[in-house]
């Protein structure tokens, strides 16, 4: 793991060019729902406000010492039955070196330890397999796909929908 990976809630401030950039570069963005717009300065920071005035979600910047290399999220949390999504991006001048598993590791043990969810859960196309590792690393299971849901590139693909459990986390963590 990474000495100095972190994640801490994202605010207006932490908007970048670079940022917006990863959510308009389709090497970065080829995989997330958020490629079919064009993002600008203006509607990420609208985007991350509506991120700090939600009850239901939250946005986490990933960090490398100081370096702001992605962002992860939870939410939509519900909260009676204590469930929540969880997706990320991480820039792709950053892909290779285990942040998004690291991220992933980080995101479950606040959503489990301080938020008190039960499970959590994500979706990531079939041919993402990097993504799918990053979760599978930290203990998430394949709960099953969804065939030929997605468009990639021109071709159907499957979503495989993986998910953990508060028990299997706390089983599998090392203190």
């Amino acid at each position: 793991m990474h000495e100095y990976l972190s994640i801490r809630e994202l605010n207006q401030e932490d908007v970048t060019q670079s940022y917006v950039n990863w959510l308009n570069d389709p090497g970065t963005n080829m995989y997330l729902e958020s490629r079919f717009q064009t993002h600008t300065m203006e509607s990420v920071k609208a985007f991350v406000r509506d991120m700090l005035e939600s009850k239901e979600n939250i946005l986490f910047g990933v960090y490398h010492g100081e370096k702001h290399v992605g962002n992860i999220k939870i939410g939509s949390i519900h909260g009676f039955h204590k469930h929540a999504d969880v997706g990320l991006i991480i820039g792709k001048e950053y892909w290779g070196k285990g942040f998004a598993t690291e991220a992933i590791g980080l995101v479950s043990e606040v959503a489990f330890r301080q938020l008190k969810l039960h499970k959590l859960y994500a979706g990531a196309y079939s041919c993402n397999k990097k993504s799918i590792s990053a979760f599978l690393k930290n203990g998430w299971k394949i709960a099953g796909e969804q065939k030929e849901h997605c468009m990639v590139n021109g071709q159907y693909a499957d979503c495989v929908l993986l998910e953990i459990i508060d028990r299997d986390y706390f089983r599998n963590v090392k203190e």
